[in-house]
Order: structure tokens, then sequence, then C-alpha cells
């Protein structure tokens, strides 16, 4: 103890605040300490009453303790709001539970009962050297290919690109620091000052014995959130690439683009810097490194959606146009809302200024439906609004939470059947694993768990309960191919691989992807052949693919697609006849054994009238004149006859010059949608108008009964669609004994990716061509670039559909 810090602690009950600038030194041991025990570490604990809310500037030191080699990454060991108060907020005062019978008197001490095994277990080592030595450990993750691909760059042409050494890097989440001012929170801290707390370990929110192979399973709120897509929003190199293509091709609305894309992917960020300083946020604030003017921001956004974004999230003006496009309302800076009742604030309150309570709508898919559903307006390409009825033009560029709202899922109109309601967070923060469904603590605090110690709260205040309603924080779709690029190349992207707090543990990047698969193959879709005859001339198969989700499949940015890859096989297995056959790289190929991809692929535009020439294509580049030529694309099928012709699952949308875009700003006129739609959807349902079929799906009975305005009481979409595959007989198909069907899911598509490297060639577009043209698919649940659903099979007089085996 530093002198006026051992007079403070002599007189503790009557001495007042602890003195600033004092200092705390606290000797390290491996747990259990004991008389002679080995020295690990020593943390100093600084008084600085103006550096932060709970008022200590901590720091950790370790014996031949070296600096790490990856600053912005790794944890820091000293520091401001460090996960030292994740005991430290349970003393009765000062964060501190100094004691001059420590020091005076015979200290408070344990009999020490040693295992009667032999040989002794290994002992575990000091909470503090474990987490210290975090960066040193981790899982296997899957290594990118050391040159581009081949096959990709064939398919691609010219890729923009750099040497990896040369790629835009992002900073690393070491310096995503935000945490409360001596006077107490702004509107939002970092996920830092969230993870001392809500982390995992060997005794909660771990799955420790599923697999004697694998690592324990993280399933803490901090960890499983932190590997989301949701977690890494504000570093997901896709968005970035995308909206550079943005600001690329609408220049003049740059400023719209970045702070509108920012309200959610970058939330936290473009939030505090309005109320702040009544700024809008930018794209470089990214970069933004502490101490800069814009570090605060740029720290803030990235972090993604982060904890304090959803746990601020007001009542008020939830479900309404109001809250669309990440327009939702705040509670206070020094509240925190949450699930649970009943609460043990004062271990919150001490570490950030915040209380804990409950609040209905974060159980809400309301509170959801604010991101998740966008409304954007249309641009022209010369950047100038178009303009519908006398005012800018409008549309509703994802609208998952409204497909929601049109569903016997909903349970937020009136009338709705309480036995088939399920909410977002019921899918995506599900309350099991494998099966089993989960009782934990939500936090790690020091309580009644620990030993006694002098001048802790009382246990009333600080004990946590078991909660039978533990509901994880997966928070995940299935876009498998934005994990893999976090996993391959975590170092760019400014990621750590291993939970800091929980090492032990297995990395949450694998744990992430491992639930985004279970979600994609088991609660996404189901396919099955519902019949299959052979006649003289054909062989016919019927195919249903039936939605499992709450809302259109697939739904979110309109260029995810999901396909059907239809197989006759012989006798013997061998393929006769396929649709929707793909190339290594995920592209879908014509008939036979060619590898010639289908010039749909690409969204290809041809002339008419055999006018196919390098001055028709030049006219139809930027507009296309539907008097010279046409854009391909493969429509909505309710009968296949020929395998050039691939039924996929999309929604397809033309700029105002008439060509198909994945631009958000530019999305004009639909062309195609058929994503398939939620059970129970009705068109006079919510947002019927921005939610359901476009074309050939519109008038398709399985999307919406014909004689529906004719019934008294419709009961709405099947959430199913059937393809009737009628295969001609001949020398080749012949032999036809059976038939196979795979559902596969592409995130970024040929097309969408085709886009991205033509619109701009800006450093986001570099990074993302060096991640795809080296993405290692090998092994992994995207292998040949396409995420396997479900399939099925079926053979010539077999009573029913079959799983592949």
């Amino acid at each position: 103890y530093s002198p006026d810090a051992w007079k403070w602690t002599q007189r503790r009950e009557k001495a007042g605040d602890f003195p600033d600038r004092e200092i705390i030194v606290k000797e390290m041991f491996d747990p259990p300490a004991r008389e002679g025990a080995a020295l690990t570490g020593w943390t100093v604990m600084v008084k600085d009453k103006k550096g932060s809310w709970d008022g200590w500037y901590w720091s950790y030191h370790a014996p031949g303790g070296k600096p790490s080699a990856q600053p912005q990454i790794d944890y820091p060991d000293s520091g401001f709001g460090l996960y030292c108060i994740r005991c430290h907020a349970s003393a009765e005062s000062e964060s501190t539970f100094a004691s001059k019978k420590n020091v005076e008197n015979d200290p408070i001490s344990f009999v020490i009962q040693d295992p009667t095994m032999s040989p002794q277990p290994r002992r575990n080592k000091d909470f503090h050297e474990q987490v210290a030595e975090a960066s040193e450990l981790g899982d296997t993750l899957p290594d990118p290919l050391p040159a581009p691909d081949p096959n990709f760059v064939r398919l691609y042409g010219n890729i923009p690109t750099s040497p990896f050494k040369d790629l835009l890097s992002i900073p690393g989440e070491a310096l995503d620091h935000v945490y409360p001012a001596a006077k107490g929170p702004e509107q939002f801290v970092t996920s830092d000052q969230c993870v001392s707390c809500h982390a995992a370990s060997n005794e909660n929110m771990s799955y420790m014995f599923e697999d004697p192979k694998r690592k324990p399973v993280n399933l803490s709120p901090y960890t499983e959130w932190r590997n989301s897509m949701m977690g890494l929003a504000g570093r997901d190199p896709i968005f970035h690439a995308q909206l550079e293509s943005e600001t690329t091709r609408y220049p003049k609305q740059t400023a719209f683009l970045e702070n509108t894309c920012y309200k959610c992917h970058g939330v936290m960020g473009q939030r505090q810097i309005h109320l702040d300083l009544k700024k809008d946020f930018k794209h470089d604030m990214v970069y933004a490194l502490p101490g800069e003017p814009d570090g605060k921001y740029g720290s803030l956004a990235r972090d993604g959606v982060s904890c304090a974004a959803c746990h601020h999230m007001a009542k008020e003006g939830l479900g309404t146009p109001a809250s669309f496009t990440g327009s939702f309302n705040v509670d206070p800076p020094d509240t925190i809302n949450g699930p649970y009742e009943e609460v043990a604030p004062l271990a919150m309150k001490n570490a950030l200024g915040m209380t804990p309570r409950y609040a209905e709508q974060i159980k809400s898919s309301a509170m959801c439906g604010s991101c998740h559903t966008v409304v954007l307006p249309v641009f022209k390409r010369n950047g100038e609004p178009v303009m519908e009825h006398g005012k800018p033009k409008e549309i509703y560029e994802q609208t998952t939470y409204p497909e929601w709202l049109n569903s016997v899922y909903q349970n937020e109109v009136s009338p709705f059947d309480p036995k088939t309601v399920r909410t977002c967070q019921d899918c995506h923060m599900p309350d099991s694993y494998n099966g089993r469904k989960l009782r934990y603590r939500i936090a790690n605090i020091e309580d009644i768990l620990y030993p006694y110690v002098d001048y802790r709260a009382p246990d009333k205040e600080i004990t946590l309960r078991v909660r039978d309603e533990y509901s994880r924080h997966t928070l995940i779709g299935i876009n498998v191919f934005g994990m893999q690029m976090f996993q391959q190349f975590p170092d760019t992207l400014g990621i750590r691989k291993t939970d800091y707090m929980y090492s032990a543990g297995e990395s949450g990047l694998i744990t992430a992807q491992q639930s985004s698969v279970t979600l994609a193959r088991e609660e996404s879709a189901k396919v099955e052949v519902t019949s299959i005859k052979k006649t003289a001339e054909h062989l016919e198969a019927n195919v249903r693919v039936e939605n499992l989700t709450g809302h259109s499949f697939p739904t979110g940015v309109e260029f995810r697609r999901a396909f059907i890859h239809f197989e006759v096989l012989d006798a013997a297995g061998r393929t006769l006849w396929q649709s929707g056959r793909t190339n290594s790289v995920g592209a879908i190929l014509g008939g036979g054994a060619g590898e010639d991809v289908l010039p749909t692929e690409f969204l290809d535009v041809v002339c008419l009238n055999g006018q196919d020439s390098p001055r028709c294509r030049e006219l139809c580049r930027e507009r296309l004149d539907p008097k010279v030529c046409k854009q391909l694309w493969q429509p909505h099928f309710e009968t296949i006859t020929r395998e050039d012709q691939v039924q996929i699952y999309e929604e397809l949308v033309k700029d105002p010059e008439g060509l198909i875009t994945t631009s958000f700003i530019a999305l004009d006129e639909p062309v195609k949608d058929n994503r398939i739609l939620p059970k129970g959807w009705k068109p006079d349902g919510p947002y019927a108008k921005v939610s359901g079929p476009e074309f050939e799906a519109a008038s398709d009975p399985d999307f919406i009964d014909p004689n529906y305005s004719k019934l008294s009481n419709p009961p709405g979409a099947s959430g199913a669609d059937n393809v009737v595959y009628r295969v001609p007989l001949s020398a080749r198909t012949r032999g036809a004994a059976s038939v196979r069907v795979t559902l596969y899911y592409q995130s970024i598509p040929p097309y969408y990716l085709k886009q991205r490297f033509t619109r701009a060639d800006g450093p986001a577009t570099k990074r993302l061509g060096y991640f795809t043209s080296h993405l290692n698919v090998k092994g992994t649940p995207i292998e040949g670039w396409k995420l396997l659903v479900r399939c099925a099979a079926r053979g010539l007089g077999e009573g029913g559909s079959r799983a592949c085996p």
C-alpha cells in the first residue's frame, strides 16, 4: 500500500473516499493460495476518481511477462474500465476488499482439502494469469489458400485486389474501448465493458462434456454475440465493399449512404456522434484510433450491433414505420434493459453506473424489426432521386420483420393464435443446446459462490439467480460465407480467435458456425419428393420445398438466394440428368457434362433480333433499352423440363435504368420475387404489398390461392412451393431409377460478387477480392461455394421420400 492508501485501509469504516493517486499492489498466487506458494504476478490499482466511473486504473504484471505481439487485438493488461471490476464491483465500497486484517492481524484463512486421487490433478492457474495468457491460446481455424483459386479467377476475370501485406486492416478490437466516465456512462459503451461478467467459466455458461475431443463450448451471452454477424457487423468485409460500391456509383449520396448504413451496422458510433456533435457518421471514422478526434465514434461503430444498442432500446415507437431503418428510441444511459423481473443490480451499478431492470420490449420481435426493416429512397445513376406522386420514391429494401408480421408466427397484430407464436428470439436466441435446455446464471461476479472476504457487499445484493429461461445470444442467420472470412482472416479484420475471459473454451467463431449450420439444416427449409413416376416419354417427379422459418426464405438483403439441384440417377447411382449443377466456385452450369456457366448467373444482357454486337452491348451496359436488348435471369418455375432451367428462390429488382441491381438505393422495380412465403402469409395481411411474391410466383397457387378473395376465412399461404420436374426420356436418361434433390443457399452469389468487382476498386473492394479469391472452402460447410440446407431422394416404386445418406 502507498502511505495514504494504508492510512485509509486502517480506518476504512470512517475514512470516506479512498484518496486519489494512491496505490494498492495485490500479490497474485495460483489458487488455492497457501503459505510458501510461488508468486505468479501483481495487480496494481491506482485510484483516479476522474478517470472512470469505478475510479481505478488497473494494471497486471507477471514475472517475465512480455509485451503483446498484437496490442491492437489482444486484451490490454493496463487501463481504465478493465475486467478486474468483475469481482471488485461486489465490494461494499470503493471497489476494493482491502482490509488491515491482511497485514496486521491473522488474515482470513481456510483449510485446503486436497483430492485423494493419485496422481494429483493439474492445479488451476491464478485467474489473472489465465486471462493474461489468452492471446497464446486458441482453436485451429482454417487457413486461407496460399494463392488465388484459379477457378475463382477464371470465373470472375479481373478481380480488384492487393498483396496481403497491403490490404487495409480494420483496427483491432482491443481499441474498441469506450468505458463509463467518472460522471457516469454516456448513451453507449463498448462491449468490452460487458465481457468481464457476461463471459463463461468452467462453472457457468459452458457446455463441458459434449465431446471428449472437443473443448468446452462457450455459451455465454458475450462470446456467442461477439462471434455472430451481429457482433461483427461493424467489421463485415462484405458490407464494407457494398458501401464502397454504393459511394463510388452514387458519389452525390456519399454522406447519406454512410450515415444511413451505419444506423445499424455501426449503430452506437452513428448515434453517439449525433448526440455529442449533431454530426453525421462517416465511413472513415471506422478507422479512427483512440486519441484521434473521431476515435470514440470509430470504437463504438466497430463494435457492431452491440450490447448497449439492444439493451438500451426503448419501447416507445417499436414496430411502427418511425422505428424502421434503425430509427429506434433509446432509454436513459444509466439504465440497462433485460428480460428478468428479479435482478441483483448492485454489481453492475458499481461497475458501470447502469441499473439493470426488466423491460418487456427486449423479448419482442418489434425490437429486431427496427434494423430488419429497411426503407430507402431510390436514386438514378446521376444521383438524383426518382420521383413518385410528386415526392421522392421510397422502397422497402429489407422486409424480414414485416414478413413475420404477416405469418402464423406473429403475436403483435390481433387476432393471433398463441399455439403457433414464435418470435425472432425463439429461433435466433434459443434456450437449448443440442436439444438440452440450459440453466445458467447470466453473469460471473464475486458472490456467495466465492469464499468469504471482508468488506464484500451483503449477499442479498449480489447473489445471482440460476435462470430457468436462459436465452443464448447466438443471433445468427446462415451467412456462413461471412463467418468463414472472419475465421480465415481474423488479424486483418481485427478480431481475437478466442475469448479472453475463458480461453479454455472453444473458439466462439467455431461455435457460431456450428449454430448457423444447425439453423440452416434443421430450421430453415424441408425438402421432399412427394411423387415419382415413369411413363413412356418422361420421368416425372414432384418436389416440395417447405419454408420452416418465420419469414420468407430466403430473407434479408435482396441478393440472398436458395436453389434446387435436381438429379436423375440410374440404379448404380450415376447422374443421368441434372438441373442446378454448379462448378467448384458455386456458379450454376448448363446441361450435360460441360463447364459452361449459365448466362443467367451473371444476369447477362443479350441483344434482340440477332443484333449481338459490341455497339449493341455498349448501348445496354448502362441503360437497358428493351427495344434493343434484354437481361437474362431464371424465372420462377412450376414445371422444369430442361437442364438449363433452375428453380432459384430469390428477389431481383431493376434500377431506374432498367438493369438488375444489387445497389440498396436503386431498387426501382421488381422483376422477380419467388422467395417462399412464411406459413399463413395473406395478400390482405400486414405489409402484404411490400412482402409478397412478384410476377410468375404471384400467380402460382402455392403462393396465393386463386380463390382467396372468395373464401370466408382463408388460411393464408402454405409456406411451401411445389415444382414438377418432367424429364424427357432418351438414350441418356432411359435408365432412370431414382431422383435426388438438394437445396442449397448462397449469401453472396456470383452476380453479386461480379457487381462488387466491377463497380469499385477501392481498399474495401480489394480486400473482398483478396478474401474471396483466397477463401479456402474445402472441408467447410460451404465447400463448392454453397451451403447445403436439405437433401431428399426417392426411387421408382418407393413409398415415400427419404433423407439423403
